[in-house]
């Protein structure tokens, strides 16, 4: 997922990816240390998922704004978006399109 959204920033001369993390802890130090514009974040991450990694980063960040995007679809989404697309209360847009298409993360950037 890192890559084909690497990929699709680099679609848009303007903007650049100042940071990776390979898990929810990493996101959380990574966004911290960068202060980011916009954090995009996978739902499935190893050791915290995204929905905790958003919460630990708005508490610590709440004026960066999070896009969760998946690719895939678990009971714990399931019960977290009950709709395709969703505002939660951390101020997080969440996207859930399939089949991944750049174009639409653009839209949603």
């Amino acid at each position: 997922m890192r890559m084909a959204l690497r990929a699709t920033v680099k679609l848009h001369p303007q903007w650049e990816v100042c940071g990776e993390a390979t898990d929810g802890r990493e996101a959380v130090a990574k966004a911290e240390e960068l202060q980011p514009d916009l954090i995009v974040l996978d739902f499935k991450m190893p050791v915290a998922n995204g929905i905790k990694a958003s919460c630990e980063i708005s508490s610590s960040t709440p004026d960066i704004p999070i896009l969760m995007c998946t690719l895939y679809r678990t009971p714990e989404l399931e019960a977290a978006t009950p709709s395709k697309h969703k505002t939660f209360d951390l101020g997080m847009q969440f996207d859930s399109h399939r089949p991944y298409q750049p174009s639409h993360l653009l839209t949603m950037i």
